[in-house]
């Protein structure tokens, strides 16, 4: 994912979850209403994304950092 669709998550979908989300599966969806599960839910799904995020940040810092080097 990139920088942008990271941040876009991390400040728009992921705080929403905390309204209700609902789960698809191959097997059909499953609800989740607004409450304890659906805080819980969001939160953990908030680290991944900022741990993604800062991975992604990281990698692009390198590439200009080589980039600039390279051009040296």
């Amino acid at each position: 994912m990139t920088i942008d669709h990271l941040t876009h998550l991390l400040d728009k979908k992921v705080p929403d979850m905390s309204n209700g989300l609902r789960i698809e599966t191959h097997y059909g969806e499953i609800d989740i209403p607004a409450g304890n599960l659906a805080e819980r839910m969001k939160d953990l799904v908030a680290q991944h994304f900022t741990l993604e995020l800062m991975r992604a940040e990281e990698i692009q810092r390198q590439r200009l950092a080589a980039e600039g080097s390279a051009a040296a």
